[in-house]
């Protein structure tokens, strides 16, 4: 394994708070020269410490969807690979993996509704792997509780010294410029505005005025990385809580206890089904027992069972896939 320094660590961190940091910011920080800060950064992702630059974004102030489609297979290692290309170019998918325990694949689409899933999406994605897949599973949320929470081995090393006060001007509906936008920072959301604007043959203050707008209404959240865990030793799993009776106040004491969990980076209650998703990080297989146990003992009157999904393989992630970019088939976004 790949050993990372002090200086790298850091960087992790100062990137994962704002990926759009300026260099001199980022070298104040670092006590580094411009020059040296993008030397490790493009260091960190040709050794692919770093995936990606990415942008948070508030769906639902986008007016979508995400639904979550688990998959048990039945396939050969051939047919196993087909489907596996046929994610990475799917022009609805956000985010897939692949698994090991009672579910083999995960895939997460972005949709307006679950009609416009249904219809536009999922069955034709179930009709042409029908032969390769066992059985199936759809998910969506209500409501999320926590994302993209810091390893504390990084979170530690700096201050918030780049969290930025969150804006909120009326939201208006996505032109074509916008979502052109979001297409490019989904790509890389350190790119600067003369290189979106480039991309999407737009001017620069075209872009410029695009890109301000989406942030101050809240559509862009934040900047953020995408970090490869697996390279500094770390597991990640899923996991799916089977609940019931949980009261309101309950509810409120279960989402503290999240998001006091630097292991649970992502955290999201099912919109059908009392149940909620996790996404878990640790060092040690132990410290997630742990974790478990300690949540099962907090709240042994509402959990029904917890489920852990080993993750072997991130296949692809794209916060704002290309088939956002025409209207639904159904609807408009």
């Amino acid at each position: 394994m790949l050993e990372l320094d002090i200086k790298d660590r850091k960087l992790i961190a100062l990137l994962s708070r704002d990926c759009r940091a300026k260099l001199g910011d980022l070298g104040k920080e670092l006590n580094l020269s411009k020059k040296s800060v993008k030397q490790r950064i493009e260091r960190l992702q040709e050794r692919e410490f770093i995936s990606n630059f990415i942008p948070v974004l508030n769906y639902a102030k986008l007016q979508l969807s995400t639904f979550d489609l688990f998959l048990k297979l039945k396939a050969s290692p051939e047919e196993e690979k087909e489907l596996i290309k046929e994610l990475e170019k799917h022009p609805y998918l956000m985010g897939s993996a692949s698994l090991f325990g009672e579910w083999d694949i995960f895939i997460q689409f972005v949709s307006l509704d679950y009609w416009e899933f249904y219809i536009t999406i999922m069955k034709p994605f179930i009709k042409k792997f029908n032969n390769i897949i066992d059985s199936y599973e759809v998910k969506f949320s209500s409501e999320r509780w926590k994302f993209k929470e810091e390893r504390e081995e990084f979170s530690k090393l700096v201050k918030n010294k780049f969290s930025k006060k969150k804006k909120n001007k009326v939201m208006r509906r996505l032109d074509v410029v916008d979502k052109k936008v979001l297409n490019a920072l989904a790509k890389n959301a350190r790119a600067s505005f003369s290189e979106i604007g480039k991309e999407i043959n737009e001017s620069l203050e075209t872009t410029r005025n695009h890109f301000n707008k989406l942030v101050a209404t809240g559509i862009i959240m934040e900047f953020s990385i995408e970090v490869n865990f697996k390279k500094l030793g770390y597991v990640d799993y899923f996991t799916i809580v089977k609940h019931h009776n949980f009261t309101e106040e309950r509810i409120e004491e279960l989402k503290l206890f999240i998001n006091s969990k630097k292991a649970i980076s992502y955290a999201m209650q099912m919109g059908t089904t009392p149940e909620f998703f996790l996404s878990v990080s640790v060092k040690d297989i132990y410290d997630a027992e742990a974790l478990f146990r300690e949540m099962k003992e907090k709240f042994h009157n509402e959990i029904v069972s917890i489920s852990n999904l080993l993750v072997t393989e991130y296949i692809r992630e794209d916060l704002y896939p290309k088939g956002l970019m025409k209207p639904f088939q159904f609807g408009g976004n």
